[in-house]
């Protein structure tokens, strides 16, 4: 069977895609620039955003460091000269997460 994802905290049915999508751009219409989806396999996805660009962290449990989504061409705090990374894949900043229940 497929994996479902669903608000994280909601009770509702599972959401397709084109639900996800349509819930996470009404989310950060209102102003709210963190959403968490929960997953039928145990897993949790977190997006947050500042509008402009988005972070989005796939943990497998809450023990799980979590695997981040990294724009290569994308620069901010991962550029050297602002004492960042200078490959954000390999960079240990990149790997940390903040758990959905803090």
């Amino acid at each position: 069977m497929a994996e479902t994802w669903w608000l994280d905290g909601d009770s509702a049915l599972p959401l397709s895609a084109a639900e996800a999508l349509d819930l996470l751009r009404g989310r950060i219409a209102a102003g709210l620039l963190e959403t968490w989806l929960g997953s039928s396999e145990g897993r949790a996805l977190a997006l947050v955003t500042n509008t402009e660009r988005a972070h989005v962290t796939l943990l497998d449990d809450e023990d799980d460091p979590g695997q981040h989504v990294v724009d290569p061409g994308a620069r901010g705090s991962a550029e050297p000269e602002a004492g960042g990374c200078p490959q954000a894949r390999a960079c240990p900043q990149a790997r940390r997460s903040v758990s959905p229940r803090q």
